[in-house]
């Protein structure tokens, strides 16, 4: 804003009163040079040439690009992001590259989350951690505890303890996939003490789409099927995710000679156990004599 001419900053222009004797402000030419040439460099960047018998182009500009961006809908057609926070089907991501945060234990009964990182929710609004305040992000732990560390929009971080009747009314066990992260929750990691009150923490990864692909390979155990042989290989492949996986597996186990042959029900690929921290799994083959030096295979494909 340009003061009249030849006054300071912030000078206010005034009227004349002639009957007074009272001179008006001076026009300083910037004032409306100035003032022009800004509504004519905004006209051509929204797209229109400059006409000088048209009063109506700014305003028409501005309308030709607030239309662009939103369809040519009516405001009412406009997602919001209060909306978008309340309504998209989008998972917290923690905005870091393995989508976990830093969270560690300073001294035994301390957990600190760190300021760095942020966690998006509903893909839309980022919350960083350097705007917590520390003592929201310090928790306290108890002797012999299981804890669930998690972030939501309503409460921001809090420390979870597993035998919490108001978190836990069920006493649910701690891999149970109804503690799994939702829309409005994210899990971001699970701490344990122990009597001493020596915090172990596991990190979890908070992303929208969770996927991974791991293979394993190595010595195969014997086992023995009256009257057939089989050749047994386990592997645990681990996630540490924020949500229970789905998973497929494939796999296969071989052995050194060529007079047995796979016999009976010949390969068998089984889940022994699943959770949001671990996959273990197990192929074995049934073979029609004792197999040699055998080896397997497995392969896993998880996502969420």
């Amino acid at each position: 804003r340009w003061p009249p001419f030849n006054q300071p900053p912030g000078t206010p222009w005034e009227n004349g009163n002639p009957a007074t004797g009272k001179r008006g402000s001076v026009i300083d030419s910037r004032a409306i040079d100035h003032s022009q040439a800004e509504i004519v460099n905004a006209i051509k960047r929204l797209g229109l040439t400059p006409d000088a018998n048209n009063l109506e182009q700014l305003g028409l500009a501005i309308q030709n690009y607030v239309s662009s961006l939103t369809g040519e809908g009516g405001d009412d057609t406009f997602l919001t992001v209060p909306s978008a926070r309340a309504t998209l089907p989008i998972y917290p991501e923690v905005l870091s590259a393995d989508g976990r945060l830093s969270i560690s234990s300073p001294s035994s009964g301390s957990l600190v989350v760190a300021a760095s990182g942020a966690i998006r929710h509903r893909g839309v609004f980022d919350v960083l951690l350097s705007d917590i305040p520390l003592e929201e992000r310090t928790f306290a732990m108890l002797p012999s505890k299981v804890a669930h560390i998690r972030w939501e929009p309503t409460g921001g971080l809090k420390r979870l303890y597993l035998d919490d009747e108001t978190y836990n009314p069920l006493g649910l066990p701690e891999t149970d996939p109804s503690f799994d992260a939702g829309y409005d929750s994210a899990f971001l990691a699970r701490a344990t003490t122990d009597p001493s009150a020596n915090v172990s923490i596991t990190t979890l990864a908070n992303r929208d789409r969770l996927e991974s692909e791991q293979e394993a390979a190595g010595v195969a155990g014997v086992t023995t099927f009256n009257p057939a042989w089989g050749a047994k290989f386990s592997h645990t492949f681990a996630l540490n995710w924020a949500r229970t996986p789905l998973v497929s597996l494939w796999g296969i186990s071989k052995q050194g000679s060529d007079t047995i042959y796979p016999d009976g029900w010949a390969n068998l690929v089984e889940i022994q156990s699943k959770s949001r921290y671990a996959v273990a799994a197990s192929v074995e083959t049934n073979w029609s004599g004792s197999p040699v030096n055998p080896n397997g295979i497995l392969r896993l494909t998880a996502h969420r």
